[in-house]
């Protein structure tokens, strides 16, 4: 696959993981866990989209680390860190406030990502395997 296009199915799948996440905040009835996992969802697609070769283990452990990391953050309040937080887009990246659950939530979509990697991986494997069959049937 050429790589532009790779890149336009990343970004693609970064736009509608993104929508599908602040869509979940305004729909009633949606857990807020579920926001909470399409932000990891979206930290694995970001990770993935930098280290392409890398195993989906090493992806997920990176991905997991950074929203752990951003969630532990959220014990911190120097100025600088609670100004950014109070605009609208540092809410949503910084968050607001520590909860336990959100590691969980975070965990899950990480999780979630690596079930769906390998499914994919086995679906195209599948299909080269059809393919060579059919090119010497």
């Amino acid at each position: 696959m050429k790589p532009a296009r790779r890149t336009g199915k990343y970004l693609f799948l970064l736009l509608l993981v993104i929508g599908a996440g602040l869509l979940s905040r305004r729909v009633a009835g949606v857990p807020l866990m579920v926001g909470d996992m399409l932000y990891a969802v979206m930290m694995y697609v970001i990770v993935r989209f930098f280290f392409r070769s890398a195993r989906a283990l090493i992806v997920a452990a990176v991905s997991a680390g950074i929203c752990y990391a951003i969630e532990i953050s959220q014990l911190c309040h120097p100025p600088l860190l609670l100004a950014i937080r109070r605009t609208p887009l540092g809410g949503l990246v910084l968050g607001q406030g520590f909860l336990w659950s959100d590691l969980a939530a975070y965990t899950l979509g990480v999780l979630l990502c690596v079930a769906a990697t390998g499914v994919v991986r086995q679906y195209r494997e599948w299909r080269r395997s059809v393919k060579a069959k059919r090119k010497y049937d």
